[in-house]
């Protein structure tokens, strides 16, 4: 079967009401790692969507868990998981997991984005952090994975097994040792990197390595009066959808608490221009 086909199969696991009407059509190859198919149904238009082998079960149950919950409670911009014929939202099928949830009307805008949308999607982000706090914290804090400023430290820690943060934290110059650094970037070979991205990346890396450690440094005692909300957890541009330039809704939450400057960091990451960001 093509990997982007879908398994008819599937249908079996789910009520007939859930079932298509008509063939499905391939929306969205590659969101998240993932493949959606848009299916019509006797229940309206669902999105079917074939997860990607890094989306874990209890994380995702979580997040079906906090949105069914954030729905009952009125917001209803964010997909409904269906469940199948077991009461789960989420399917064991041919070695993947697979939800259904309702279809979330809209479309990602362009890039670039210009003011207006914008604008739109930073006040929709801010009032789905406030609206969602009134979500019981139970609900994602079992499974929600560290913070942002926690998850970039640990990365950088693991790329750079030299690095002396006490030292760097004391004003101290990194140790000669340390200086050649480089990325793990083992899948690089001359016959596959012909432009030598690796060793340019390991370079223009190696010229920043200071600056970000003094970031990482100062992050923890910036954000510590800051209250964590529940964060999207993977808000880039294809995550809202607008129709003309009003903002119909987030789709593909992974739901965790974090601050909310992580949510809007990813998402003026991949919307605007850097000279832009303010």
């Amino acid at each position: 079967m093509n990997e982007l086909s879908l398994d008819d199969r599937l249908w079996s696991h789910f009520p007939s009401i859930l079932r298509p009407i008509a063939p499905p059509t391939l929306s969205q190859p590659g969101l998240s790692g993932g493949v959606v198919w848009r299916a019509e149904t006797n229940a309206g238009p669902v999105a079917v969507r074939r997860l990607a082998p890094h989306q874990q079960l209890p994380s995702q149950s979580a997040a079906h868990d906090l949105t069914t919950h954030v729905r009952a409670l009125g917001w209803i911009e964010i997909p409904q998981p269906l469940p199948n014929n077991h009461g789960d939202t989420l399917t064991d099928h041919g070695n993947y997991l697979w939800e259904i949830t309702t279809w979330q009307p809209g479309e990602p805008a362009t890039f670039p984005i210009h003011d207006e949308q914008n604008g739109a999607a930073m006040r929709f982000i801010a009032r789905w952090h406030s609206f969602s706090m009134r979500a019981k914290p139970d609900r994602i804090s079992r499974w929600s994975p560290p913070d942002a400023v926690t998850n970039r430290r640990a990365e950088w820690e693991r790329l750079n097994p030299g690095w002396n943060a006490q030292a760097v934290s004391a004003g101290m110059e990194r140790r000669s040792s340390d200086a050649g650094q480089r990325l793990p970037l083992e899948h690089a070979t001359p016959n596959n990197d012909l432009l030598e991205l690796a060793e340019r990346t390991n370079r223009a890396v190696a010229a920043r390595a200071p600056r970000f450690e003094e970031h990482l440094l100062v992050l923890p005692s910036l954000l510590a009066l800051e209250p964590k909300v529940i964060c999207h957890g993977d808000l880039h541009r294809e995550h809202i959808l607008f129709t003309n330039d009003a903002v119909t809704g987030f789709i593909d939450l992974s739901c965790r608490w974090d601050y909310a400057a992580a949510d809007l960091a990813r998402w003026l990451s991949t919307t605007a221009e850097t000279n832009r960001w303010a």
